[in-house]
């Protein structure tokens, strides 16, 4: 998945206000008892910090939501580094510079979220009413025609039809018993909490359907964003090897928002209990999947129970066959998937230039450059037909070092022509290959980077 910038001291702000600024994501509200229906959505929208309480613990789920709230909780969720900015008038002739939700609705008009009246009025703190939901969210959401279809007997000559039925086809929003909206009828904070989350999550779940990466990115939370960073490996539980979804590895995906797990050896014992790993693994993420990865080389470095093991990258390289280096990423990805696992954290794109290495040797493909970037490429590209991820390594080359960057720092004083010709050119070819990730190592490059960092004494 590409990354893109985050405005992270914007978002980290605005969710640092209550009611009349914003919400805190760790609200857990007291007076929800009567509205179990949408418990679910309120904690949602408050742990995005999008809606706040109205101080003491209570969230006031039966109240009206105003127009001014509304168009808050909107901004908060599409335009929260506006929030920082200066002030942006919404020059309506009952909005004043003193009402707490001044700059909001100001970003809201702006934006186009919402409109005033006729007169010049905006009606801030009137009743929001399912009609101005239904036609809120639509300017907020790039929404489409859905297939389902709702008739709606009291809509057809309203003056927000269009986006009632806009929402309604795609099962956002639903009718009474009778079969009518009810259009005029005010909407209490709780239901628009329920109509914001439903509309969110439907973007999310059409975002990962398209593998719309970005349009995901952009309906992440911070703490998710800054998760898809994060891909740790899955330590003990109460002294013991960790095999299966514990209660300590449920608050760590759960709590952390985590992009992704790495399994080691520690973590497998046969198939089976990988894909129930695995299985529950992904169970516990909840709406944005794990990154589930691991190192399958082939040769001395496996992990997968009972699967093919393959010739290491030495041995393909002595053929110097490509078709047999695409077949053997192939046949490697397609038993990760079938365990659930869709990083392998290869190949090996080091060029075993130096026969004193103690961690590369045979799992280099060549001491030839040349050789090892085209048999690195074939062997992403075979992973690549399998549906998993190529997480190449060790950037920006381990292959001609005398010491295991595991215990210590490696330092390669090669001058930039030397790296470009060798260490980088297998990497080079891969990103132009179109590789998704890269597994950076612990080496220091003088020619390129020659920062020095001392440990301190005492």
């Amino acid at each position: 998945m590409k990354l893109k910038m985050m405005t992270m001291v914007g978002a980290v702000l605005s969710s640092m206000f209550i009611l009349s600024g914003s919400a805190a994501a760790e609200d857990r509200f007291s007076d929800l008892q009567h509205v179990k229906w949408a418990e679910d959505s309120i904690t949602y929208m408050a742990d995005r910090g999008t809606v706040a309480g109205v101080g003491n613990g209570k969230f006031a789920p039966e109240k009206p939501v105003t127009r001014a709230q509304a168009v808050t909780f909107l901004v908060r969720e599409l335009y929260p580094e506006q929030l920082q900015s200066g002030a942006v008038s919404p020059s309506y002739t009952d909005v004043q510079s003193t009402h707490p939700f001044y700059h909001e609705i100001g970003i809201a008009k702006h934006y186009g979220l919402a409109s005033g009246f006729p007169d010049g009025s905006f009606h801030p703190d009137a009743a929001m009413s399912r009609a101005e939901t239904a036609a809120f969210l639509t300017r907020a959401y790039a929404l489409t025609t859905g297939g389902m279809s709702v008739s709606l007997t009291d809509v057809q000559h309203h003056w927000a039809a269009e986006p009632i039925q806009l929402m309604s086809s795609n099962g956002l929003i639903g009718g009474y018993t009778d079969g009518t909206y009810r259009p005029d009828r005010s909407v209490t904070r709780a239901e628009f909490s329920v109509f914001l989350a439903r509309v969110i999550r439907f973007e999310r779940e059409a975002a990962i359907a398209l593998q719309d990466w970005d349009k995901l990115i952009s309906y992440m939370t911070l703490s998710e964003q800054v998760g898809q960073m994060l891909m740790p490996d899955i330590r003990q539980w109460n002294g013991q090897a960790t095999t299966t979804v514990n209660e300590g590895l449920k608050r760590t995906v759960q709590d952390l928002d985590l992009g992704g797990m790495i399994l080691f050896d520690k973590n497998i014992v046969n198939a089976r209990q990988v894909v129930q790993l695995t299985h529950d693994l992904q169970k516990e993420a909840g709406e944005l999947p794990l990154f589930l990865g691991i190192d399958q080389e082939g040769g001395v470095i496996k992990r997968i129970p009972g699967g093919t093991n393959l010739p290491g990258q030495m041995a393909l390289g002595a053929s110097g066959d490509p078709i047999l280096a695409k077949a053997a990423g192939k046949l490697t990805g397609e038993e990760l998937r079938a365990l659930g696992l869709q990083v392998n954290f290869a190949p090996v794109l080091d060029v075993n230039s130096n026969p004193d290495n103690p961690i590369i040797g045979m799992r280099s493909f060549s001491a030839d450059a040349d050789l090892v970037s085209r048999l690195g490429l074939d062997t992403i590209q075979g992973l690549r037909q399998a549906g998993v991820i190529a997480a190449v390594k060790h950037f920006p080359g381990h292959g001609d070092t005398t010491v295991d960057s595991h215990l210590g720092l490696p330092v390669l004083t090669h001058n930039r022509e030397r790296l470009d010709a060798v260490e980088l050119k297998p990497f080079r070819t891969a990103i132009e290959g179109g590789v998704e990730m890269i597994m950076t190592a612990h080496i220091a490059f003088p020619a390129i980077e020659n920062e020095h960092v001392r440990k301190a004494s005492g």
